[in-house]
């Protein structure tokens, strides 16, 4: 996995190989969820994922739920896929609703 921003790319660890898909209900299965986790790390700086193309089609069912966007890096013309505001409200509207702290709805 390499994070990359239209004008930088620094190498990161690379996701383990893909495992045969099990059916994980609602929740993301484990290439989602290091994709979703590098994603969001990488966007702390400004920055997006480069995958490997076994990755791709779980990146892009990500962005079909809104998690990640997808762009083309200009030095290179590879897909990069970025940490998306959306994600962030979803993960704050979860923080709310889990606070232990003021009213209880």
């Amino acid at each position: 996995m390499v994070a990359a921003t239209m004008d930088h790319v620094a190498t990161t660890p690379r996701l383990p190989p893909p495992h045969p898909r099990e059916d994980h209900g609602t929740r993301p299965h484990p290439v989602q969820q290091d994709l979703l986790v590098g994603a969001w790390a990488a966007s702390q700086d400004g920055n997006g994922l480069v995958i490997e193309p076994w990755a791709y089609p779980d990146a892009e069912e990500l962005v079909e739920q809104g998690w990640l966007e997808q762009r083309v890096e200009d030095a290179t013309g590879e897909p990069c896929w970025f940490w998306t505001r959306r994600a962030d409200l979803a993960l704050n509207i979860s923080d709310l609703m889990h606070s232990h702290e003021g009213r209880d709805n």
